[in-house]
């Protein structure tokens, strides 16, 4: 839900810049309806033919914004069609500074539980985005 929150952000107070940690996509309804983030907010999403994650107004909410831009997926991402960082990147496609992350290994899921895996994820992730905001 951070992606899409974010992109709507981008809208409402001018960032300097945005990185999107395996964004999600959301066709606008989802969130006008105000369903309860449950098992039935998953099936509204897999209505495709009404509710598919293309007709989403985030990517047109991220090609908005002026600043820099990091988009990190994961390559084993279980949740999150591969095709959602494809949009969002492409809508960035108007900005100066841009950069794209792929960590192969990791999966969308366990990011924040204390297992030795999670930790592996927690610090691959920092060590790709902290450089990048130093850098800026």
């Amino acid at each position: 839900m951070g992606g899409y929150v974010a992109s709507h952000l981008v809208r409402e107070a001018p960032l300097r810049s945005v990185t999107l940690l395996a964004p999600a996509a959301y066709h606008p309804d989802a969130v006008d309806r105000r369903i309860p983030f449950t098992d039935a907010f998953t099936r509204f999403l897999r209505d495709e033919r009404r509710y598919h994650w293309m007709k989403s107004d985030a990517f047109d909410r991220i090609g908005e914004h002026r600043g820099s831009f990091m988009l990190v997926e994961y390559g084993r991402d279980q949740v999150i069609p591969h095709g959602v960082g494809e949009r969002y990147f492409h809508a960035a496609s108007g900005l100066r500074d841009r950069t794209r992350v792929l960590l192969p290994k990791f999966r969308h899921d366990g990011t924040f539980d204390e297992s030795p895996a999670a930790q592996q994820k927690r610090s691959a992730v920092l060590g790709r985005i902290v450089p990048w905001f130093i850098g800026l």
